[in-house]
């Protein structure tokens, strides 16, 4: 047993050493401290108390002693017995000793047993949670391989249900799985009865036989799908059928295997082939039926031409009588000279309707050349042209400084003296007449457009502009013959644009068309 005999006073009693005492001296083991009083060493051992192991030896006249800590003892010696302390204390300190011993063999059997408890608990939690887990993975098997069960049988049942034939095979060539289809096809009733049968033992055409092994063994090799279209394999009826199939890598029930799927589809290229046929008839009555529009327009548009070329004769015989007579009789009365200037007017007017006719026929029959052009240039001259259909009114006109375009320019400036003439006609009675030639852009397609503020007109009536001899003003009002916009359509037509208006009454009308590059 180790313990120390330290003394504070000298002379030390007998078996004690002289020394200082100091904190560490009380945490080192068991000890003996003699001393005259325990005052001294009180703020020591109330601090350490509950760490220290030894008695306190103080000199008296009585005896008496007390538990000063867990194993702090103080004795109170007289000085009779200061002879004898060494065989007084050691006894004591062994008792102290043995007990601190049993203490710390208590605390450490007290914190194994704490340790042992608490790795219980975590074994205990660790086993309710691989418990719990594995219970729940055992319930998900459960569920997913019930899962695949229902999952194989509505296979089963979509498989049945597809009017193709299909079948799997190992590498072996035996089957392995065969559809409600295929299993008609050789003539059984259930298509379980097929599996594990080879194929090449099955009823099945001698061609698709030898196929279908060179196929399977690519499959196997390559592990990718091939296919095959147009395969054409004698039935046992005799009637020749078309399939297009397709092989593909494939497990069946964990086995390896190739998947075999072959599509009917000699309705599809029978009725391809009657499309075909219906598509050529097609086109030749499209043809034959284009051919004879066009050759009607050729005669129709010969015949106005010829008419109107050959009213001019007529027509200046009927001006050059009238005005004959008109100067030799002298002596009419004035409704004879009125009746005389009618037919002078209808004359005038009808070898007006002779020019817009042979106009029209002109935009028809003419050759198309597209070339670049500037239409704002274009537009310009015009408006100089007919400069003379103002006289002393005047008009504004604002033009853009240019206008490219790709196009036949006879038939553009055919569009454009159209479409000025009449934006002069039809602000004969605005106050500040105002007529302009631009353009605008509606998503990646060019606009031209031309606008005045005349009289405009009522969209009700828009769709009749553009028929010939269609008029939405009375000839009291406005002159013409109707022709014009016809025309403008027609020559813009030919350019593959497109030509509409919009207006309302009283503010103007906006006419705008396009010509595509071609």
């Amino acid at each position: 047993m180790t313990y120390r005999l330290l003394s504070m006073l000298d002379p030390p009693p007998p078996g004690f050493r002289l020394q200082d005492v100091q904190k560490r001296d009380l945490l080192s083991g068991a000890v003996a401290v003699y001393c005259s009083s325990a005052e001294s060493l009180y703020p020591l051992v109330e601090m350490f108390c509950q760490r220290v192991a030894g008695v306190l030896i103080v000199t008296g006249d009585g005896f008496r002693q007390e538990q000063l800590g867990t194993l702090l003892w103080r004795m109170t010696l007289p000085s009779r017995l200061q002879s004898a302390m060494r065989v007084l204390v050691e006894p004591l300190l062994a008792a102290i000793e043995t007990a601190l011993a049993q203490r710390e063999k208590a605390v450490e059997l007290g914190s194994t047993l704490n340790r042992l408890r608490y790795d219980l608990d975590i074994v205990r939690g660790d086993y309710l949670r691989v418990t719990a887990k594995l219970q729940s993975q055992v319930a998900q098997l459960v569920e997913t391989q019930a899962e695949l069960v229902q999952g194989e049988a509505e296979l089963r049942a979509i498989l049945d249900l597809l009017p193709q034939l299909i079948y799997a095979s190992d590498e072996r060539g035996r089957l392995l799985l065969a559809n409600a289809s295929f299993a008609r096809k050789l003539g059984l009733s259930d298509p379980q009865l097929a599996c594990g049968q080879e194929v090449r033992n099955l009823n099945l055409p001698a061609r698709w036989l030898g196929q279908a092994a060179l196929e399977d063994s690519l499959v196997w090799q390559s592990k990718a799908p091939r296919a095959m279209a147009d395969l054409q394999l004698l039935q046992a009826d005799g009637e020749l059928s078309t399939y297009e199939v397709l092989k593909l890598p494939w497990t069946c029930g964990g086995q390896e295997a190739v998947l075999t799927v072959l599509h009917d589809v000699s309705a599809r290229h029978a009725v391809e082939a009657q499309m075909v046929s219906l598509n050529e008839e097609l086109e030749k009555r499209v043809q034959q039926r284009t051919g004879e529009l066009q050759q009607a327009n050729r005669e129709l548009e010969s015949f106005s031409y010829s008419v109107a070329h050959d009213l001019r004769s007529p027509l200046r015989a009927v001006m050059g009588f009238s005005q004959i007579l008109e100067a030799e009789a002298g002596n009419l009365d004035g409704e004879q000279r009125d009746m005389l200037q009618r037919v002078q007017a209808a004359a005038v007017r009808m070898s007006q309707l002779i020019d817009d006719l042979l106009m029209l026929a002109q935009a028809s029959r003419m050759q198309l050349e597209r070339r670049p052009l500037d239409i704002a240039a274009l537009g310009r001259q015009v408006w100089q042209q007919f400069a003379h259909l103002r006289g002393d009114r005047q008009v504004v006109f604002e033009c853009e400084p240019a206008l490219p375009a790709v196009a036949d320019s006879r038939l553009v400036q055919l569009v454009l003296e159209q479409l000025l003439t009449n934006a002069i006609k039809f602000t004969r009675g605005s106050v500040e007449a105002k007529v302009e030639l631009g353009h605008l852009l509606l998503g990646d397609e060019t606009v031209y457009v031309v606008r005045d503020n005349g009289v405009g007109f009522d969209m009700a009536a828009a769709e009749k502009l553009f028929m010939p001899f269609q008029r939405l003003h009375s000839t009291a009002q406005f002159e013409g013959s109707g022709i014009g916009l016809a025309t403008a359509r027609r020559a813009i037509s030919r350019h593959g644009g497109r030509i509409w208006a919009e207006a309302q009454p009283g503010l103007g009308a906006q006419f705008y068309f396009t010509l595509p590059d071609g």
